[in-house]
């Protein structure tokens, strides 16, 4: 695991705004797919993941993530260009990872490295990780990065923090990146569907080091 804490390292470092938030989406669906592959959620056969909505390849698809499984859904976080020495590290681990145990080892030294690399006006993962969605104040700083590059209005951007509480897009639906149009432009009549509830629900915070260690197992939703 230590090539996915260097790779992971290496990539957040001095990385800011909209690639941040994307770089931190991508780690943030990361984490949720490699406990779903570990607690049998999903089936996983060489590099593809078998859900119940669908497969995916690691391989090919592995950009798509942060789109999957991530906290925010439009496809500006799609992660390109994908490094592919970050790419090989965390295919490594999906397919050699077998206990909750070394799960819970790799994400307390990921949480001490984002912890360490991230500014906390950038905390998209952390500020998340405590509640399971993004919080409202947190939408509108995403929302900052996101509307820059598409020029949607600035109304856009109120009324999806006003709506955003309800989290209503599911991790299980597949998602198919658009090449031309951001979701954010797709779903402008409805724009709450952009950001998800995630699964990690009622996280219990003991220290920073593990924040995120209290995870979906308590409350867990089959795939």
């Amino acid at each position: 695991m230590e090539a996915l804490y260097h790779t992971i390292r290496t990539h957040l470092s001095g990385v800011h705004g909209l690639p941040s938030l994307r770089l931190q989406n991508h780690l943030y669906g990361c984490y949720l797919l490699l406990e779903d592959i570990v607690q049998k959620n999903v089936t996983l056969t060489g590099t593809i993941v078998q859900r119940q909505h669908g497969t995916f390849d690691l391989n090919k698809q592995f950009a798509e993530i942060g789109l999957r499984y991530g906290f925010a859904m439009d496809t500006q976080l799609l992660l390109t260009p994908c490094p592919p020495d970050y790419q090989a590290a965390w295919v490594h681990v999906f397919t050699t990872l077998s206990s909750l145990e070394e799960v819970d080892m790799l994400e307390e030294k990921v949480n001490e490295i984002i912890q360490e690399l991230i500014p906390e006006d950038e905390g998209f993962f952390v500020n998340t990780a405590e509640t399971g969605t993004l919080p409202p104040q947190w939408v509108d700083r995403a929302l900052s990065l996101l509307l820059v590059t598409t020029g949607v209005s600035a109304g856009v951007s109120a009324s999806v923090s006003a709506a955003v509480s309800t989290g209503e897009l599911k991790k299980e639906d597949p998602v198919k990146p658009v090449s031309a149009a951001s979701l954010l432009e797709k779903h402008k009549d409805n724009p709450k569907r952009m950001f998800a509830s995630t699964r990690r629900k009622k996280l219990v915070i003991s220290t920073p080091k593990r924040i995120l260690s209290t995870t979906r197992r308590s409350t867990k939703t089959t795939v």
